[in-house]
């Protein structure tokens, strides 16, 4: 469990952690440290300047092959920031263009090997959200 359900006894999405399957909170706790990691603006953290996440370049809209290399550094950054994921993986990566955001799924493999899958939504306003997807919510 994370800090602050450690700290609150809810998880950041204001569910009780105290009574949750030990499980259940590795999934919520990866899922709001992932989300801070990505809302987090690159060099804004003095102390490890390699954390968090540069703008995303309107040249994505243009040059998908870009995803590829966003989604390294994305992975590279959070495996050095989040000790609880052995390897992340981004695909699906597709442009809401009614939305102007950028979609991608995050498949998390854990220290256990426990494989957790997320959806992050990069939208042009800056807001970054990370989604859980269950079993019967993936579109595979």
């Amino acid at each position: 469990m994370g800090f602050w359900e450690n700290i609150t006894g809810f998880t950041h999405d204001g569910l009780p952690a105290e009574k949750m399957p030990e499980n259940v909170k590795l999934v919520h706790s990866i899922k709001n440290q992932l989300k801070q990691l990505i809302n987090m603006p690159k060099g804004s953290d003095l102390k490890n300047p390699d954390m968090g996440i540069e703008d995303i370049p309107d040249i994505v809209i243009t040059v998908p092959e870009w995803t590829l290399e966003f989604g390294k550094s994305l992975s590279s950054m959070i495996k050095k920031f989040n000790r609880n994921i052995k390897e992340i993986y981004f695909n699906h990566w597709s442009i809401d263009e009614n939305q102007c955001c950028l979609t991608c799924r995050m498949i998390v493999v854990t220290g256990n090997e426990e494989i957790i899958r997320y959806r992050a939504v990069f939208s042009a306003l800056g807001s970054r959200q990370v989604e859980i997807i269950s079993g019967d919510d993936d579109e595979e």
